[in-house]
């Protein structure tokens, strides 16, 4: 079978206004403007009719002078439809085809009138698409067909196609011949008529639709085309000299009469070529046409034409006489199941769409490059003061935290640490905040969603899945939180620094486990995991909200030991709340935030702290704890705030001590080239280490470095003991200053090659020019903004995120399978229990009533069963919450994620097992539909009722008030459902409430499919009697009778719409505000 195809490529409605700019001109001058075109001078090709100095074309052409196709579709009027260029593609409307998108194929793409004429149109009235060869009236039909005539393909072999358009209210129309996509001659007839020419009576030919037009016109397009000038053939001649009649004859079904005007209707699918979406048709019918005189002789047996795709848009008023039109397709399809058949259409529709835009996004994301390990920076908090109602918890606090450092926030109970923290970190809050901030000197705003990726924030309870190992929860978060374009070797290596440098390595394979499941890792082990979930994402500054609390001593000096190795090596900036540190714990502090009833007590070196309260008059008494006495001076309330510029000269100086100590420690690691005696930097090679950038492809990746253990001693600031004097001394310092010239001009290199999109631009370029002290403060503030800008939306693409909660939820569910067991399992003991009570029921007035009752008592079952939904979102919404305000993944995704792992294993698989047994052992009607029916309307069911509860769940947070809300809203659904009582019988004015009830909709979709067609037969007092099925539903129950597609199409609207609702409540109120 032959193919037709037209690739599609959105081509403008209408030409764009261009102002051209003539070089020369000056306001004396006017410039000589270009001929314009005028159909009065250059005419009109295809013929198109001049109007004023322009040319209306007929429909399928278009350009200034109709030469070209035309694109979009007959619902565009054809002043504005855009023009294919030949031999180029051009997008048709949806529902509309061929190679001037003429043709409509569905009756939808017939449903705008704007293009109809006011004297015809009907307001309210659909049109349909008709497919056939017979005319409506009112309008003119398309068509689109290859020539396949042997003796036409042997001169020209090349794909051939013909357009023809007809009008049976003018009696007229406009042929086309296109070779190669290029338009070659076009014929106009006139005077038409059309026709059925009978079957033959021997059946050896159909019926057919005939149109004739003794008044024919053809003209070749130009003298430059193929079949006029150009080929092997020219038929120029021929064309001016035809005498006509023009005559086209579209075979009918060989089953069909005359009248009916069926015929094979070609099916039009479309896909991806190239880039391009191509939309084909097959079986379409055969058509053949003759233009008389020598072109007859040419094709004796007129012009062949396959694989026709007709289409004509009007309305079903303006079809024939006894003739049906396009709607005898969907005849013997009833509306229920094309309800159904366009639900299912639109949902792979829908699926298929979003898979497609998913992959060209994930696309996109893997093309941007991997940026570099974020750089540890200086964050300052200014003038800092947190209202929750009338009460003041923070007033004017000022921080800054070096990079580098490990700082700690102390204060007594109350005094607003955990407060400031969330506030620093730009965690959502309750109440009025009113502060500054500086990222190395760059500003930032509160909330900045692109903070949130440079920074990380570990809360002070472990919120992990005990089901997951350590390293598992680690790649989740690898897969989320890092780049998308980072490659899982890449990712892997991170993974293992980070589980060495916290050291648990050993325990990289064990489950989590926690309270109430199963015993994993320790509490310490937990604390270091949870840390290591945020080191995994490289931040510049990681905060921790008492990272000792529920640990024993010994644990918390450990871990805090780490982080102050993990700013030390990695030159990072951690904060951290601390109640009250052991002496030890106290020395591994470089900085220290004192507060107060929300004032600052102290801040600066933890070292100065002690001396600083001396001077006070607050002396530390001999061999005690410093912390303890800290705290005994923040309880004091006679204890006045450090002065503002005490405070901001002590941290300048801390954080000018913090960049020369980062600074070393970097060149210590990272330079260790032979620097020559002369200080000039041209002569430096560059550094040849481990941690050396790797290009792949147009990406560039970063490894990560294998830090080294930390080097002993040091001063009680933080910075290095000075190392003594060499006789080489001179040496030694021209040797520091050139490591230091030579890192600044590669920081300076770097971030002005790399920026935010891997680019150099032109001001970056000038402003590498600048002297070293200003390049470097803008070297400060541009790393800064490439953190920022690089981090403000999602590092993974949507499907990934969606994938990875997928792979998670499923591997949780498989290896707690308690919940899938029980209500799998649950399902079949319940469906044997069921069918047993109400086995092999007989069709009586009992047995009717056993059939309904067994319905009702399964949707219940079934109702009651969902409410298991509420603890999975009770056990997941803290989890979830973090890892929203963290920016792991969008709510919509881990909604997406949760309906396919909660609905379907959860909830459909058990339905579909328990019904199938109790339908059988029933003895309900052995018909396949009806059992496809029956199923179908107990998954909508149970989705409407574990979407119920999951909405009940996520509005209300306490899981036992959840669960009785459930509770009673399913009763009083029950209540209304049909059963418990009639629908007749509820007083008028609450009869509306049976309308909100899912139950009702659902008893009334199964009581009619199963009894609607079915016989009662019984007896009473010997009196045989026979009572419909319908009468006892509509007399006794109160059930519309033909209401099975009116109550599934309910059901789908209400699980659209609960679908709507929770996804709407997750997003709304699964947000993490502290």
């Amino acid at each position: 079978m032959s193919t037709t195809s037209t690739t599609l490529s959105r081509a403008p409605t209408a030409a764009a206004t261009v102002t051209p700019i003539f070089p020369g001109g000056n306001n004396n001058t006017c410039p000589v403007c270009p001929t314009c075109f005028t159909c009065q001078n250059q005419g009109c090709l295809n013929y198109g009719e001049c109007k004023g100095a322009s040319c209306v074309c007929p429909e399928g052409f278009a350009g200034q002078d109709c030469g070209l196709a035309a694109c979009n579709s007959t619902n565009v009027p054809t002043t504005l439809r855009g023009a294919r260029p030949d031999r180029s593609e051009c997008q048709c409307d949806t529902g509309f085809a061929g190679i001037n998108c003429n043709a409509c194929y569905t009756d939808a793409a017939c449903q705008s009138t704007n293009n109809v004429d006011p004297s015809v149109r009907v307001d309210g009235v659909p049109r349909v698409c008709n497919r056939t060869p017979r005319l409506y009236s009112n309008s003119q039909h398309h068509m689109a067909c290859r020539v396949t005539s042997q003796e036409i393909v042997g001169v020209f072999p090349d794909l051939m196609e013909a357009t023809l358009s007809r009008s049976l209210d003018s009696a007229s129309g406009v042929a086309a011949i296109w070779y190669k996509k290029v338009l070659q001659f076009t014929c106009k007839y006139s005077q038409c008529t059309s026709s059925i020419q009978p079957a033959a009576a021997d059946g050896s030919a159909p019926a057919s639709d005939v149109w004739t037009c003794p008044q024919i016109e053809c003209k070749c397009v130009s003298s430059r085309v193929e079949m006029c000038g150009t080929g092997t053939l020219n038929v120029a001649g021929a064309l001016q000299s035809l005498p006509g009649p023009f005559k086209l004859t579209c075979p009918l079904s060989a089953t069909s009469s005359a009248a009916t005007g069926n015929t094979s209707i070609a099916a039009v699918s479309e896909s991806t070529i190239n880039g391009n979406a191509v939309r084909t048709w097959t079986g379409g019918s055969g058509c053949v046409f003759k233009l008389g005189g020598g072109l007859d002789a040419l094709v004796p047996n007129g012009v062949q034409l396959q694989n026709c795709l007709m289409g004509q848009c009007a309305y079903q008023r303006d079809a024939p006489l006894n003739f049906n039109g396009p709607q005898s397709l969907l005849s013997g399809f009833t509306t229920a199941e094309i309800s159904g058949m366009a639900i299912v259409g639109v949902m792979l529709l829908g699926l298929l769409t979003a898979l497609f835009i998913g992959k060209r996004q994930r696309d996109s994301f893997l093309r941007v490059p991997v940026p570099p390990p974020a750089p540890g920076m200086t964050y300052q908090v200014k003038s800092l003061t947190y209202v929750v109602g009338e009460k003041s918890i923070l007033s004017n606090v000022a921080a800054t935290f070096p990079v580098g450092t490990l700082t700690a926030v102390m204060g007594p109970s109350g005094a607003g640490k955990s407060s400031f923290l969330d506030i620093a970190a730009h965690k959502p809050k309750r109440g009025t905040i009113d502060a500054d901030f500086d990222l190395d000197g760059t500003p930032i705003k509160f909330g900045h969603k692109g903070f949130r990726h440079a920074i990380g924030y570990v809360d002070q309870e472990d919120v992990l899945l005990p089901w997951l190992t350590v390293e598992e929860t680690l790649w989740f978060v690898a897969q989320t939180r890092l780049p998308e374009a980072m490659s899982n070797s890449e990712r892997q290596r991170v993974i293992d620094a980070v589980l060495k440098d916290l050291n648990i390595e050993h325990i990289r394979a064990t489950r989590i486990g926690g309270a109430g499941h199963f015993r994993g890792i320790s509490g310490g082990e937990k604390r270091r995991v949870s840390i290591a979930t945020e080191l995994v994402t490289q931040p510049s500054i990681l905060f921790l909200d008492e990272p000792s609390s529920g640990l024993d001593s010994y644990n918390a000096h450990k871990l805090l030991e780490t982080l102050s190795q993990l700013a030390r090596r990695q030159s990072k900036t951690i904060v951290c709340t601390i109640h009250q540190p052991r002496s030890d714990m106290y020395a591994l502090f470089d900085q220290i935030l004192l507060l107060a009833r929300g004032s600052v007590l102290y801040h600066g070196p933890a070292a100065d702290a002690k001396d600083y309260f001396t001077r006070g008059g607050r002396p530390c008494p001999p061999d005690y704890n410093v912390a303890d006495h800290l705290l005994d001076v923040a309880i004091d309330e006679n204890t006045p705030p450090m002065p503002e510029a005490e405070r901001e000269q002590v941290m300048a100086a801390a954080v000018s001590r913090a960049k020369r100590t980062s600074r070393t420690r970097a060149l210590s690691d990272d330079l260790t080239f032979p620097v020559p005696d002369s200080p000039s930097i041209h002569q430096m090679e560059p550094p040849s280490s481990p941690t050396a950038t790797i290009r792949r492809g147009n990406t560039m990746v970063w490894t990560v470095p294998g830090w080294d253990a930390a080097a002993p001693g040091g001063g009680g600031d933080g910075s290095p003991e000075p190392a003594p004097q060499s006789p080489a001394g001179d040496s030694e310092d021209r040797r520091m200053r050139a490591l230091l010239d030579h890192h600044e001009m590669q920081e300076r290199s770097s971030l002005t090659s790399v920026g935010v999109a891997g680019k150099r631009t032109a001001a970056e370029q000038s402003s590498s020019t600048l002297s070293d002290t200003s390049g470097q403060a803008t070297i400060v503030k541009q790393q800064a903004a490439v953190v920022i800008a690089s981090s403000g939306t999602y590092r993974t693409a949507y499907l990934t995120q969606v994938m990875c909660l997928l792979g998670r939820n499923a591997r949780c569910l498989v290896r707690n399978p308690r919940l899938l067991i029980g209500h799998n399992v649950l399902a079949v003991v319940l469906g044997v229990f069921i069918g047993g009570i109400y086995f092999q029921s007989p069709m009586t007035i009992a047995g009717l009533q056993n059939r309904l009752g067994s319905v009702f008592f399964v949707q219940s079952l079934i109702a009651f069963a969902s409410l298991s939904a509420l603890g999975g979102i009770a056990d997941e919404r803290l989890l979830f919450m973090r890892e929203r305000g963290n920016a792991s993944y969008k709510p919509s995704a881990y909604f997406i994620s949760k309906m396919l792992l909660d609905l379907f294993p959860l909830r459909i698989v058990p339905t579909i097992i328990m019904s199938s047994i109790i339908y059988f052992m029933i003895g309900f009607q052995p018909i396949l539909l009806n059992f496809a029916k029956y199923l179908l309307v107990l998954v909508l069911f149970s989705a409407i009722s574990a979407l119920f509860a999951m909405a009940t769940g996520v509005l209300l947070w306490d899981t036992a008030l959840a669960n009785l809300a459930s509770a009673i809203s399913t009763l009083f659904f029950m209540l209304f459902g049909g059963v418990l009582i009639n629908a007749n019988a509820i007083p008028s004015g609450l009869r509306f409430l049976q309308w909100l009830s899912y139950f009702r909709w659902s008893t009334e979709a199964l009581a009619v499919n199963e009894c609607e067609t079915l016989t009662v037969r019984d007896s009473f007092s010997g009196i045989k009697v026979a009572v419909s099925g319908q009468t006892i539903l509509t007399s006794i129950f109160g059930y519309e009778s033909g209401s099975y597609a009116r109550d599934v199409l309910v059901l789908v609207g209400i699980d659209v719409l609960l679908l709507c609702v929770v996804g709407s409540l997750i997003a709304v109120k699964l947000r993490e505000v502290r």
